[in-house]
């Protein structure tokens, strides 16, 4: 498990609801990112459920693994659950077959100047010494380094994310954020 934590100069209502809403617009500026597309969207009173596809940039993978994964299959599926004090996630990476791979929360809190603190929470699960990418087996040290790989790409979305929302409260929106 890991955690990480970012500082933002808005209210931590109007972050939550940047990170929920604004994630098909930001989403494709986050490294190792090409798309993300909405799937579904269900709301009641007490939260809002959503489900997101992720196509990835193959660049960002090493070259060793830019030859066993085409970069259709450079994907990953993501399901939300956000109330009024953060959300909780989990992510399936395809190539990697049943999930979730990792799972994890936001939390916005109140920062003691009126700002907020967005609090990431997150798991790496499920790359077992057992498992394989489309046939091919990992082994102790595939598993490692694959955990590794996620890890890193996962905190750099993350801060980037964070940055991207900032930029995009603060009125610095470009017509990417705008959409």
């Amino acid at each position: 498990m890991f955690t990480h934590v970012f500082r933002l100069d808005h209210a931590p209502d109007a972050v939550l609801a940047a990170h929920r809403d604004g994630l098909v617009g930001f989403g494709p500026s986050l490294p190792g990112v090409a798309s993300v597309e909405r799937l579904t969207t269900v709301a009641s009173d007490r939260a809002v459920h959503l489900a997101h596809r992720w196509h990835g940039d193959p660049a960002c993978l090493p070259r060793l693994l830019r030859s066993v994964v085409p970069a259709d299959r450079f994907v990953w599926h993501d399901r939300s659950t956000w109330t009024q004090d953060g959300g909780t996630w989990a992510i399936t990476i395809d190539v990697l077959g049943p999930g979730p791979h990792l799972s994890g929360s936001h939390r916005f809190l109140p920062a003691a100047d009126g700002g907020c603190e967005v609090v990431l929470e997150a798991s790496v699960l499920g790359l077992t010494l057992g498992g394989d990418i489309l046939g091919v087996p990992l082994g102790r040290w595939g598993a490692r380094v694959l955990e590794r790989l996620v890890h890193d790409m996962l905190a750099g979305v993350a801060e980037a994310s964070t940055t991207r929302i900032a930029e995009w409260m603060s009125g610095r929106r470009d017509r990417d954020l705008a959409a």
